[in-house]
C-alpha cells in the first residue's frame, strides 16, 4: 500500500482516537476547550480524507 495512504489512515486513527478521549473527559461537552480539541481533530480527521496534500497532525 502506499505510504502516503498509510499515513493518512493513521492521521486519521490518530485524530479520532483524540476525540474519543476528549469526550471521555467531558462526555457532557460543556468545556469549550474539550469541544474545541474534538473540533478540531474531526476537522483534521476530514482534511485527512480528502486532501490530495500531506495533512496536519492532530493536537495532542
Amino acid at each position: 500500500m502506499d505510504d502516503v495512504l498509510l499515513n493518512k489512515a493513521s492521521i486519521i486513527e490518530r485524530c479520532l482516537s483524540r476525540v474519543q478521549q476528549e469526550y471521555k473527559v467531558c462526555p457532557e461537552l460543556d468545556s469549550f476547550t474539550h469541544l474545541d480539541a474534538i473540533i478540531l481533530n474531526l476537522e483534521r480527521a476530514c482534511q485527512a480524507s480528502s486532501s490530495p496534500h500531506s495533512p496536519p497532525k492532530p493536537i495532542l
